[in-house]
């Protein structure tokens, strides 16, 4: 560090000695400029609304007629829809439905945004026993009539034919919404059979770019390969992510959800053909949430899993149980690509690594616009934080949290022998102990240390019962920033608000512009960082 310090004073130096000498020379130049300002680049947005409507009492100024649907008689829909993004009540709730009997609901999807997108309907079907007796149909509605003719089709088919169908929707040319009708029914001839049936669905309206707007070189193919994101609903979000191949995006409803498991499944790779020893392979997967998305948490488990008695654990692929280690198996992890959006956790996202680098490894997971709400400051346990991420060995690389809020738990983000962590623009309240901890552990590797980029950058600390940041063993190839943090009514009992167990000779640490609590920067920044803040705030 020192090193560093007298190379850039005599940098200083040097450029103060050039300046001297052009001191009373005179310089002439023939001179013109053209200036050019104003020049952006604005992204667009892609955004769309669903809104469903019921069948009016009475046909009202815009009707429909199908021929063989009510009759033949005209009907309309009423005027105030159903705001799907806001209100998850479902569209279809029939009750004492019975053979011949009918309905229909008009959908309309909407852009919200200013790119044109392509959209399509994906339905999970459930049946208890009545699918069979029940018909459908979509029509499609332009300038406010049907087209296309009608046909009953059996509803088993609901999930297929929906798949086939895609639409564009292109707002920059005035096409900015589409509309169905959805007919459904059951068949007269249905029997005794189907009393006190019942049948189920769950749509999702998944929107992707569309091949529309041209680029600079006029090419409109460039989105060509945009891909939907994969629905998931708190029914089946565990099977959605056990069968999630590489580069998806899974959109989680809004809903209370469980703990998401994330280790392995029947899909397992069984090594070399062992099943005592499965793998498992996560590749640019985003778990994203509308808004409206509550998870327990996340588990992946790494190591030797075995069974207690009474704690029993099943091997996916094979499906044998034990509550011991007969009958146990090896899990092995390998993540390349993990994201996590819009979530609200209420348990930790816990990826342990205490097995060892040999079973796991973790590269380039990242934490946006996500919340924790903790069980207060006194909770001790793993899961009252919003990440908890334990290792022997350098398991985790690149990890990143970004625009995320934790509240009222007893620390915000704990890792151990990470190599490139990201903390910005994150906001930590009403902690027990640290809100950004990058720690080491040293029992399987005596000279493990924390590396890589650190960038600690704009984030709010409010309410830390300890220090607000805290390093384990830093080693000779961190680069660590830790700039623009405001940290209030934070640190420990001798005022601490930083420290390190050991910085190596070589590590690059850059302390900047930072507000430390109204304390004392000598203080606040314990000695061991081997650096002060040049340039702390006076105010928050």
């Amino acid at each position: 560090m020192k090193h560093t310090k007298r190379t850039l004073a005599a940098s200083g130096l040097a450029l103060v000695i050039s300046a001297a000498l052009l001191v009373g020379t005179t310089f002439a130049w023939f001179t013109d400029s053209v200036i050019n300002t104003g020049n952006h680049i604005q992204s667009g947005k892609l955004s769309i609304g669903a809104y469903a409507y019921d069948l009016a009492d009475a046909p009202g100024d815009d009707t429909f007629t199908i021929e063989e649907v009510n009759g033949g008689r005209p009907f309309s829909f009423e005027a105030t829809p159903q705001d799907l993004a806001k209100d998850d009540t479902p569209i279809i709730s029939d009750e004492n439905f019975e053979p011949g009997k009918s309905n229909a609901k008009l959908l309309t999807v909407r852009s919200e945004g200013t790119l044109a997108a392509k959209i399509k309907l994906d339905f999970t079907l459930t049946d208890g026993g009545l699918m069979d007796a029940l018909w459908f149909d979509f029509l499609r509605v332009e300038n406010g009539q049907i087209t296309g003719e009608f046909q009953q089709r059996p509803m088993s088919q609901l999930s297929t034919i929906s798949q086939g169908l895609e639409f564009p929707l292109l707002p920059v040319d005035g096409q900015d919404s589409i509309s169905f009708i959805l007919v459904y029914g059951m068949y007269e001839e249905a029997g005794n059979e189907y009393q006190k049936k019942e049948f189920s669905a769950d749509v999702s309206i998944l929107a992707t770019q569309y091949t529309h707007e041209a680029d600079g070189f006029g090419s409109s193919q460039y989105d060509a390969g945009a891909a939907y994101p994969t629905a998931a609903n708190t029914s089946n979000y565990q099977d959605v992510l056990d069968n999630a191949a590489a580069d998806t995006t899974v959109q989680l409803a809004g809903g209370s959800y469980g703990t998401i498991q994330l280790s392995q499944t029947k899909n397992s790779e069984a090594m070399d053909g062992n099943t005592s020893r499965l793998r498992r392979t996560i590749q640019n997967l985003t778990i994203e949430g509308d808004g409206n998305a509550t998870v327990a948490g996340v588990s992946i488990t790494a190591g030797h899993i075995y069974g207690q008695p009474g704690k029993p654990v099943t091997n996916p692929v094979t499906g044998e149980t034990t509550e011991s280690t007969v009958g146990s198996f090896y899990s092995y992890i390998e993540i390349d690509g993990l994201t996590f959006k819009n979530i609200h956790f209420t348990k930790a996202v816990n990826i342990g690594g205490w097995s060892g680098e040999q079973f796991i490894q973790v590269n380039n997971v990242t934490f946006e616009n996500c919340t924790f709400e903790g069980t207060g400051t006194a909770d001790t346990s793993a899961d009252n934080k919003l990440a908890s991420f334990g290792a022997e060995g350098t398991v985790y690389h690149n990890l990143a949290f970004k625009n995320c809020t934790v509240k009222n738990a007893y620390q915000g983000i704990y890792v151990v022998n990470a190599d490139g962590v990201t903390v910005e623009n994150c906001t930590f309240e009403n902690l027990g102990h640290n809100a950004v901890a990058v720690q080491t552990a040293r029992t399987l590797v005596p000279d493990a240390t924390t590396g890589g980029q650190i960038v600690i950058r704009n984030n709010t600390m409010r309410n830390i019962a300890d220090r607000a940041i805290r390093f384990g063993h830093i080693g000779a190839d961190a680069n660590i920033s830790i700039t623009g943090n405001v940290m209030t009514a934070a640190g420990d009992t001798d005022g601490q608000l930083i420290k390190c167990d050991s910085a190596a000779d070589g590590a690059r640490i850059f302390i900047d512009d930072n507000y430390w609590s109204g304390r004392d920067v000598a203080a606040a920044i314990d000695g061991s960082m081997g650096v002060t803040d040049e340039n702390p705030r006076e105010n928050p």
